[in-house]
């Protein structure tokens, strides 16, 4: 999305009177800098066709390394049918890592779209940062800790030696052996968890005291009552969650529709008959000489004042137009690397409706979890 800024410049307003008044122009800035932070920024990231579980667009590894990367990838599907990838790249600026992480996992979709068990592995080499992006499903098993954790101890310490080789498939073998360890429900879903029902069910202290009867003459058990268990406030906090977030947001959109007022209102001439703004409507609008790359052009308006029922014509000038350009992604000597164009950011990027003509990933997702390094 290209915002134009333009200069300002004096505009000439005739009465029909003969009165010529000469004022300034609202400020162009000011109204550009308020329609960009009003402004969404939409997602024109284009990214590279996945070739398999490992792609090295930065070309660091060599065929042995692939080879490594590619098996631990499919023994970790074939054992619990979970997806990781592992991608090297040159440089992702000028986003950072994790946001491109998170729209190229989604781009690819990777993991099983039912599960969202996918796990990608990204490396930029220009960047120096290596990021861990986890599938919604896994971030119980693959948390932010963990994750975090997997890269400080396997594969940081191997990058900062300059082993990038070491470093990935260090890390992809944690990754693999944590997934392996940790989610036994990933490889038969419905498979009864003996353990996690036991961990999950409360713990109930029997004692039991034999008490001579002095009537009968016979033992009884005396069944002492569980202790009271702690009140929940999941739900509470999942309420109060709801009302923030409502209340949020009514301030939110309350602010833009405020400052769209703002700007309409900032940008209407003042009546030279009354000098009052809020009661002026703009009747029509020609376009004497249309704006050009080189020259910027003329724009003729007709208003009426409804307070006191003046009409008047208003010519202001409209910017130049301008040739949008868009940022490419660096290449280096490490390798072919890859090149994109972006002109924006957003969480929302494309679609995975048709992932599969894409790559070969099951349609999984990304809500931002896993972690990332500097090194």
């Amino acid at each position: 999305m290209a915002i134009i800024i333009g200069s300002r410049a004096p505009a000439v307003v005739e009465s029909k009177k003969g009165h010529v008044l000469n004022f300034h122009f609202v400020h162009l800035r000011l109204v550009s800098v308020i329609v960009l932070a009003l402004a969404i920024p939409a997602a024109a990231v284009e990214f590279p066709k996945s070739s398999g579980r490992v792609n090295d667009y930065a070309g660091i590894l060599d065929a042995a390394t692939e080879a490594r990367l590619r098996s631990l990838s499919d023994d970790l599907e074939r054992r619990t049918s979970a997806e990781l990838a592992v991608v090297t790249v040159n440089s992702v600026s000028p986003l950072s890592l994790k946001e491109y992480a998170t729209g190229l996992f989604n781009h690819w979709g990777i993991g099983k779209r039912d599960k969202n068990n996918g796990v990608l592995l990204i490396l930029a080499v220009q960047d120096r940062r290596v990021q861990i992006e986890v599938g919604a499903g896994l971030e119980d098993v693959l948390s932010e800790v963990e994750s975090g954790r997997i890269l400080d101890r396997h594969v940081v310490p191997r990058f900062k030696a300059g082993d990038w080789a070491g470093g990935l498939v260090a890390g992809a073998q944690a990754i693999a052996d944590r997934l392996r360890s940790g989610s036994a429900s990933l490889t038969t879903p419905g498979e009864p968890a003996q353990l996690e029902e036991a961990e999950a069910e409360p713990a109930r202290d029997v004692v039991r005291q034999a008490i001579r009867s002095p009537r009968a003459g016979v033992a009884s058990e005396r069944i002492a009552p569980s202790p009271p268990q702690p009140t929940s406030v999941s739900s509470a906090a999942a309420v109060l969650s709801l009302v923030v977030f409502f209340a949020g947001s009514v301030v939110v959109v309350g602010a833009i529709i405020g400052l769209i007022f703002l700007v309409i209102f900032i940008t209407r001439p003042p009546c030279p008959m009354c000098a009052t703004r809020k009661s002026v409507s703009r009747m029509s609008s020609t376009v004497i000489a249309p704006a050009t790359y080189d020259h910027s052009g003329i724009e003729e308006n007709r208003y009426h004042c409804n307070h006191c029922s003046h009409d008047w014509m208003h010519r202001s000038t409209i910017p130049r137009r301008a040739r949008s350009t868009t940022p490419a992604f660096r290449s280096s000597s490490y390798g072919s690397g890859f090149s994109g164009s972006c002109s924006s950011f957003s969480s929302g990027f494309s679609s995975r409706s048709s992932f599969s003509s894409r790559s070969s990933f099951g349609g999984g997702s990304s809500r931002g979890g896993g972690a990332g390094r500097s090194f």
